[in-house]
């Protein structure tokens, strides 16, 4: 009961005093992701909840979390076996990504394009192209221009057909820039 009200307190600041938690983001920033990652799905859940209120009121005030939250959520999104709190990761990862309109959204994002697990692959392609969607060609600077071209061409070659479409979805974005 304790982790509920805590995560409950965290969702309140972040919505309506987001200035009182902004001295202490990166902390914030890791006890929500310790509690996404939780086995326990109902604090698994509300813990995803806190993360996508936290984003929405902290906004650019969580990008130098961007590595901590997006690791997390990624993990939780591809993870298909819970629909619920899949839905709840996809959530608070699209405000993350409305959030944080910076070029580190790019660079997050693309380290975590080479893992071995391939839904995370698949959500990473969807992400890049929702990011560029979002934000626009000015999102990827320009020493990650060369590199999202080539993730782009990986995730086209990917054996995962879900990637294969993501990577398309990603080409198609790069070519209206």
């Amino acid at each position: 009961r304790e982790q509920f009200d805590a995560l409950d307190m965290v969702r309140s600041l972040a919505l309506h005093h987001s200035d009182l938690l902004q001295p202490m983001v990166k902390q914030v920033a890791r006890s929500l992701a310790s509690a996404a990652d939780s086995l326990r799905s109902s604090v698994c859940k509300n813990g995803l909840l806190a993360i996508h209120d936290f984003c929405d009121g902290l906004g650019q005030g969580v990008e130098g979390q961007l590595g901590v939250l997006s690791k997390c959520l990624m993990k939780r999104a591809a993870d298909t076996s819970n629909i619920f709190i899949s839905a709840s990761a996809n959530e608070a990862l699209v405000k993350l990504i409305e959030r944080c309109p910076s070029p580190r959204l790019v660079t997050t994002l693309l380290s975590q394009a080479k893992t071995k697990n391939a839904s995370i692959r698949c959500k990473v392609a969807q992400s890049l192209s929702f990011s560029i969607d979002c934000h626009g060609p000015n999102l990827i600077d320009g020493g990650d221009v060369a590199k999202v071209v080539q993730m782009c061409a990986d995730f086209l070659a990917d054996g995962k057909p879900g990637t294969r479409q993501a990577g398309r979805r990603l080409a198609w974005s790069l070519n209206e820039t």
